[in-house]
């Protein structure tokens, strides 16, 4: 049987993750690679009556465009969210670096994104991306081991 990691690698062989737009959030956002799968949803956009229907059809995946997770509500069914920012200076230039673009282009393509201020208040955490890539995953492991504290702490409380 396939786990949600063969999924993950097919969707990433076929469409890879690398190349994405900054506004994608892409990657296996909540579960483990290892979980069995059998059958799979995938919807463009994410709704309780969608997930609701990939429940009734049996499927134990459902693959989404994570960009409107938080506006559909859908965010609430997950155990933790979180966004990486980054500074608009910040995310101009990268844009206009990486797609060859006008800076005018480039600000049409930011003015349609969410603000920062959007994601800090509806994220659990925000990881701010406005340094290197070291920086970033510097953060990113902050991030994961207070997660993981916080998962330890509830479960020695449950036990309790």
């Amino acid at each position: 049987m396939a786990v949600v990691g063969d999924i993950y690698n097919a969707l990433d062989s076929f469409c890879p993750f690398e190349v994405h737009e900054p506004w994608d959030n892409v990657g296996l956002l909540v579960g483990e690679k290892e979980t069995e799968v059998s059958r799979a949803a995938v919807v463009l956009d994410i709704t309780p009556d969608a997930v609701e229907r990939a429940h009734e059809a049996g499927a134990q995946l459902i693959v989404i465009d994570g960009a409107t997770l938080i506006e559909s509500g859908c965010s609430k069914m997950c155990s933790v969210l979180i966004s990486v920012t980054a500074e608009e200076e910040t995310r101009l230039t990268r844009i206009i670096h990486r797609d060859g673009i006008s800076k005018k282009d480039a600000l049409r393509r930011v003015s349609a994104q969410h603000t920062e201020d959007f994601y800090t208040q509806n994220s659990d955490y925000v990881i701010k991306n406005n340094g290197t890539p070291g920086d970033l995953e510097r953060e990113t492991e902050k991030v994961i081991e207070e997660i993981e504290k916080g998962k330890e702490a509830f479960s020695a409380e449950d036990i309790s």
